[in-house]
């Protein structure tokens, strides 16, 4: 099952340029079998997503990418209050005051623009059995970015995830991808399979170097 794990909307993400529906319809022609709405630090898509599911018969999820004072982490599970976001919490205060054991967490881009966002390896590093993978390749990542995040990834053991990071129609969802080795059908199923570690990270439809401006 091919899934998109990383896309933002206009409708919760304020750096977002495309609908919900556009995100489906892009994900569908890349020939994904699902994507997942991962708006910055809110859910407020999650009407959207599930409209454009139906109205396309077509797996939506919602996550939200959360933004922790070292980084972002991408979180899959139960629906979470807005606010936790914007860099107010760092991840130790996060983990917290979420249920561990009913979210994927993955955190997205480590090495953007070559070097981690302040301390985010620190907490790879200390928290790494709480994470289900790390992010390696989207559109905002240079293929020294994705070098890193490797390296990284086999220090601590954790498997690769991909996700298109898409923001507008130009740099499309379902670029960029995850294969689940098992279909799944809800918020709460794809955190088992991610959880489980039943997935790899797709090859990317784009090569990475031709996607720098």
């Amino acid at each position: 099952m091919k899934i998109d794990l990383h896309t933002h909307s206009k409708i919760g993400s304020g750096c977002g340029k495309q609908s919900v529906s556009q995100i489906v319809e892009a994900a569908i022609g890349n020939g994904m079998d699902a994507v997942c709405l991962t708006d910055h630090n809110e859910m407020s898509g999650r009407e959207a997503a599930d409209e454009a599911s139906r109205k396309w018969d077509f797996p939506v999820f919602t996550g939200m990418e959360v933004s922790v004072r070292e980084g972002h982490i991408l979180a899959f599970g139960p629906l979470l209050e807005e606010g936790y976001g914007d860099e107010g919490l760092k991840y130790s205060e996060f983990r917290r005051i979420i249920d561990l054991e009913s979210f994927a967490l993955i955190p997205a881009h480590p090495f953007r623009g070559g070097a981690p966002k302040v301390n985010i390896v620190e907490v790879i590093m200390r928290y790494f059995s709480e994470f289900a993978a790390l992010e390696a390749y989207s559109f905002n990542m240079t293929d020294k970015d994705s070098e890193n995040t490797i390296h990284l990834a086999r220090l601590v053991g954790l498997p690769l995830v991909a996700g298109s990071d898409s923001h507008a129609p130009e740099r499309p969802a379902g670029s960029y991808f995850t294969a689940l080795a098992r279909n799944v059908n809800t918020v709460s199923e794809l955190v088992n399979a991610l959880r489980a570690g039943d997935f790899e990270a797709g090859a990317p439809l784009y090569a990475a170097a031709e996607l720098q401006e």
